[in-house]
C-alpha cells in the first residue's frame, strides 16, 4: 500500500528515493559501462597472450637457445667479450626501447591530467545556504590543489623527460655496439640463426610482460568499479532508511488512534527468484556460492555480491540461454529494498483487518494526514462495518472531523446521518411506479434532521411528488436501514 498525502514531506522524500534509485546509483551508469569494457579488453589481451604462447614455455625455450649459443660461441672465433657485449647490446635495445615507449605514453597521459581532485556529489539534501558554503569551500580547495598539481606535474614530467633522454643515449650506444658486431656475429650462420630465434623469443616475452602489466592495471580498475557497484546496494539501503527515518520521526503523521510507520526490508525472495531466472541453479558453482533454500537467508553480504559478479564475468557461474553477463549484472545490482508502510489501529495491523475495518483505517488516514481543508465526498463508509464499529468508531470520527472540514457522505445507514448530527440531509428519488416524482426523472429534497413536515401549496393542498409528501425525518425512517431505531435512540435530543 502506497499513500501520498498532498503537500507533505512524505511525497518529496518518496520521490527522491525512487528518482535516485533510477538514475544516480547502482549498476546503471558510466561505471557499469566501463566495467564491461575493461572485462572485454582483458579477454582480448588474454587471447593475444595465448596466441603468442605459454610464458613459461617461452622462458624455457629462451634458456635452451642461450645455452646452445654459448656452446657454439665457445667453439667459434668470437671472443667472450664480443659475445657478451653483443648480447648485452641486443638486450638493452629491447629493454630501453620498451622503457622509452612507456615513458612517452606516461608523458602523453600526464599532459591530459588537469586536476587530481574531483567535486564530491552529496546525496544528503542540504539547505541552500549550507550547500552554497560547501560549494564555495570545495571550489577554493580544488583551485588550490590544481595550482599545486601543475607545479608537481611539471617536476614529474621534467624527471621523466630527463630519464627518457638518458635512456635514448644508452639506446644509441647499444645500437652502435650491435651494429659494429652484427656482421661478425652473423658470420657464423648457426649462431646467427640461434640469435635470431632468441631475439624472437625475447620479443614475445617483452610483449607478454607488457600485456600482463595492462591486465594488472585493468584488474585493479575492475575491482575498484565493482566496489563502487557493490556500495550502491548499501547506498540504496541508506536512502530508503533515510526516507523511513523522516516519516517515522514526523509528528504530523501521528493520529489519535492510528500508528503509522515505515520499514525498509530487503526483498530476499524476489532477489533469489531473479538469480534463479538468470543462472543455471543446478550446477555446483551456483549451489556453493548461493543458497536459495536456506531458511535463515536475509541477504547476501558485499563480499558474496562481488564474488557473484567476478564469477559471472569469468563464466564460472553459468547463465541460462539468452542471458548475457551484462544483463545479469544489470538486473542483480538494482534496488532490492522495499518501502513498506505499516498501519496499526488498536492491536491490529492493516494486513490482517477485515475489509470494513481496512476501509475505516484508510478513511482516517485520508482525512487525518491530508493538509487540505476542502470538502470531501465519501461513498458508503459503512460498507462491511458492523453496527458496533459504525457507532463506536465511524460516527465519533466523523463528528470530530466535520468541525474542521465539510464532509459529504452517501449512505444507507441512518445511524451515520442521525448519530453524526448531519447538518443537512439530501434525499434523492428516481421516478417509478411506486415512487412518483413531481416532474423529472430524478428529483432531490434537502433539509435538516429536525424537518418533519410535508410541503403544501398556499391553498393547503399537498405538493406533488413522493419527496414532498413527508418531512426529512420520515424519509430517513423509511429509506435508510435502521432509520426508526436510530431516531428512537436520539428521541430526546430531537424531541420527536
Amino acid at each position: 500500500m502506497t499513500l501520498y498525502p498532498r503537500g507533505s514531506e512524505w511525497r518529496r522524500w518518496d520521490l527522491h528515493v525512487h528518482t535516485a534509485s533510477s538514475y544516480e546509483y547502482g549498476y546503471k551508469g558510466k561505471d557499469a559501462d566501463q566495467l564491461l569494457a575493461n572485462v572485454l579488453k582483458n579477454n582480448e589481451i588474454v587471447s593475444q597472450i595465448k596466441d603468442m604462447g605459454d610464458k613459461n614455455g617461452i622462458i624455457a625455450e629462451k634458456e635452451k637457445l642461450i645455452n646452445e649459443r654459448e656452446r657454439l660461441n665457445a667453439e667459434s672465433a668470437l671472443t667472450t667479450d664480443e659475445i657478451t657485449n653483443y648480447e648485452n647490446a641486443t638486450t638493452q635495445i629491447d629493454t630501453l626501447s620498451a622503457a622509452i615507449t612507456t615513458t612517452n605514453a606516461e608523458l602523453t597521459e600526464l599532459s591530459t591530467i588537469t586536476t587530481l581532485v574531483e567535486p564530491k556529489q552529496h546525496t544528503y539534501r542540504f539547505t541552500d545556504n549550507t550547500k552554497s558554503v560547501l560549494d564555495e569551500v570545495q571550489k577554493r580547495i580544488i583551485s588550490n590543489a590544481d595550482v599545486e598539481w601543475q607545479a608537481e606535474k611539471t617536476k614529474l614530467m621534467d624527471a621523466l623527460t630527463d630519464g627518457k633522454i638518458s635512456k635514448t643515449e644508452d639506446l644509441l650506444k647499444a645500437q652502435a655496439i650491435e651494429k659494429d658486431l652484427s656482421e661478425k656475429i652473423k658470420g657464423n650462420k648457426t649462431i646467427a640463426d640461434l640469435t635470431e630465434r632468441l631475439k624472437t623469443e625475447s620479443d614475445k616475452l617483452v610483449k607478454i610482460e607488457r600485456l600482463e602489466t595492462i591486465i594488472c592495471d585493468s584488474d585493479n580498475a575492475i575491482s575498484e568499479m565493482l566496489n563502487k557497484i557493490i556500495i550502491s546496494i548499501v547506498t540504496f539501503e541508506n536512502l530508503h532508511k533515510e526516507f523511513a527515518d523522516v516519516v517515522n520521526s514526523n509528528t504530523t503523521f501521528e493520529t489519535r488512534d492510528l500508528e503509522f510507520s515505515v520499514e525498509v526490508p530487503f526483498k530476499s525472495k524476489a532477489f533469489l527468484g531473479k538469480l534463479s531466472e538468470l543462472y543455471k541453479t543446478n550446477l555446483t558453482a551456483f549451489k556453493t556460492l548461493i543458497k536459495p533454500e536456506d531458511p535463515d537467508y536475509i541477504r547476501h553480504g558485499e563480499s558474496t555480491l562481488k564474488e557473484i559478479a567476478l564469477k559471472t564475468l569469468s563464466g564460472e557461474l553459468q547463465l541460462k540461454a539468452g542471458c548475457s553477463p551484462e544483463k545479469a549484472l544489470r538486473e542483480i545490482y538494482d534496488d532490492w529494498f522495499e518501502v513498506k508502510y505499516k498501519v496499526v489501529m488498536g492491536y491490529d495491523s492493516i494486513d490482517v483487518m477485515s475489509p470494513g475495518k481496512k476501509a475505516l483505517v484508510l478513511l482516517k488516514l485520508l482525512i487525518e494526514l491530508a493538509e487540505s481543508e476542502c470538502p470531501i465526498l465519501i461513498d458508503q463508509p459503512e460498507d462491511d462495518l458492523d453496527n458496533r464499529s459504525v457507532f463506536d468508531e465511524l460516527i465519533d470520527f466523523i463528528k470530530t472531523k466535520k468541525k474542521k472540514r465539510q464532509i459529504i457522505i452517501v449512505t444507507h445507514n441512518a445511524n451515520i446521518v442521525v448519530g453524526a448530527d448531519a447538518d443537512e440531509v439530501i434525499v434523492a428519488n428516481q421516478h417509478g411506479n411506486n415512487a412518483e416524482n413531481k416532474a423529472k426523472r430524478f428529483e432531490y429534497r434537502s433539509g435538516s434532521i429536525e424537518n418533519n413536515v410535508a410541503i403544501f401549496h398556499a391553498d393547503n393542498t399537498p405538493e406533488k411528488g413522493i419527496l414532498n409528501e413527508q418531512g426529512i425525518q420520515q424519509h430517513i425512517c423509511d429509506i435508510l436501514e435502521g432509520g426508526t431505531q436510530a431516531f428512537e435512540l436520539r428521541k430526546r435530543k430531537y424531541r420527536i
